[in-house]
């Protein structure tokens, strides 16, 4: 018993402390990127037509997009390969090979926000998402647990007093 209270006070709060520390700093690392290699998505409804991009950015700034046009009973289904750059936060794609650039909409590392002819659309990443919300998840069980042992330790300590 005696070894599982040593271990509970300064070991325990040392690893805890440094795994928070560690994840910390892989989510403000994620969150700085420009933008995040990977399928964004999104889904808007314009007069009656449900429209749905998928635009999938790969290593070698290359792009996919397919645009998924629903209208009542009939669908459409439209794929094109560009070549996309990021500026400033600005999201750029060409259809010619790379020598015209057009602005898409503003991109970060979770989405693409899209706006033309006065409709905007946001594109999501799912999966940076999903990273970024299992960072958070595990950050405050160890912080939790970082906690926890600290308090542990001075609790002990003062009852040695």
């Amino acid at each position: 018993m005696e070894k599982i209270k040593k271990i509970l006070q300064i070991p325990a709060l040392c690893c805890a402390s440094a795994i928070f520390v560690i994840l910390l700093i892989a989510l403000i690392i994620m969150s700085s990127q420009s933008y995040t290699h990977g399928t964004y998505v999104g889904e808007e409804t314009i007069f009656g037509a449900k429209i749905k991009i998928e635009m999938n950015l790969k290593n070698n700034n290359n792009a996919v997009a397919s645009i998924t046009t629903v209208t009542g009973e009939n669908s459409e289904f439209e794929e094109n390969e560009m070549k996309y750059k990021v500026a400033d936060g600005v999201f750029f794609t060409s259809s010619d090979n790379g020598e015209n650039y057009t602005s898409i909409g503003k991109i970060d590392a979770y989405k693409i926000s899209v706006s033309e002819s006065g409709y905007s659309m946001t594109l999501t990443n799912k999966g940076a998402t999903t990273a970024r919300t299992v960072l958070i998840v595990f950050m405050v069980i160890f912080g939790a647990a970082a906690v926890a042992s600290a308090t542990y330790t001075v609790i002990n300590k003062i009852k040695r007093y």
